[in-house]
């Protein structure tokens, strides 16, 4: 079946991107914040490339009208698509034994056993959060943080894989702070370039404009790769890069 995907926007800094239609969550790629989705205000299409173009037609004009028409438009699509009762977690037939009373280590266990080897979606974290007694709200507002550290990643917007220590807490992976810190800032503001122009901007043009604020050309390809993995830019033509 032909994936179908929902046009939302970021409740905390107002920029509209897109998900899977089946997604609850995504982490926003302009803010950061991870976005609990709802199905009443999204715009249903079918086609990821539409999908990428609508998004960026909407943040450049901010043309909230056609917007809503759009999403009121979907909704009777939206109702044939997901199911009329929420979908529920299994019931648990054992107790966990190894769970800790300290909130750090439940989610730092829920994190080891279940988004180590291959990544797990936000809608599978919520529905363990139970399993795990923890509190989703609290688990988002932790991946925010643990994604800034560096514990873990993110390969699509709406999936993440643990790569963190998995013999301590929150534990960061390999890398100095220092170039920690210099590619945080280079994501920034390759994010921020990208935005500005209407228009995909060359990987050369790229390059110099990051130089001059201080990247050196192996941040900026590790910087772009890192938002074409994640979903956040995409490639319309090769060597032209924008976000979505």
């Amino acid at each position: 079946m032909k994936q179908v995907y929902a046009i939302f926007k970021c409740p905390k800094c107002g920029r509209f991107t897109f998900s899977p239609v089946r997604q609850k969550t995504r982490l926003c790629g302009n803010c950061g914040n991870i976005i609990k989705i709802d199905p009443t205000s999204c715009q249903i299409v079918h086609d990821q490339r539409e999908a990428s173009m609508l998004v960026r037609k909407y943040n450049a004009e901010k043309d909230a009208k056609s917007f809503l028409r759009a999403v009121e438009a979907s909704q009777k699509e939206l109702e044939k698509l997901l199911p009329k009762e929420p979908l529920k977690i299994e019931d648990l037939t054992e107790e966990e034994e190894t769970v800790s009373s300290s909130r750090t280590q439940r989610l730092t266990l829920l994190l080891r056993e279940h988004c180590t080897k291959q990544p797990a979606s936000f809608d599978q974290i919520e529905e363990l959060c139970p399993k795990y007694k923890l509190d989703f709200e609290y688990v988002k507002e932790k991946l925010v943080q643990l994604g800034k550290e560096g514990n873990i990643i993110f390969p699509t917007p709406w999936t993440i894989k643990y790569v963190g220590a998995a013999d301590s807490g929150y534990t960061a992976i390999s890398k100095t702070p220092s170039f920690q810190t210099q590619i945080k800032g280079a994501r920034r503001a390759l994010v921020k370039l990208l935005s500005e122009s209407a228009n995909p901007i060359s990987e050369k043009e790229i390059m110099q404009k990051m130089e001059t604020m201080g990247y050196t050309p192996e941040e900026t390809q590790e910087t772009l790769k890192a938002l074409l993995k994640s979903g956040e830019a995409i490639e319309p033509r090769p060597g032209y890069y924008q976000v979505v």
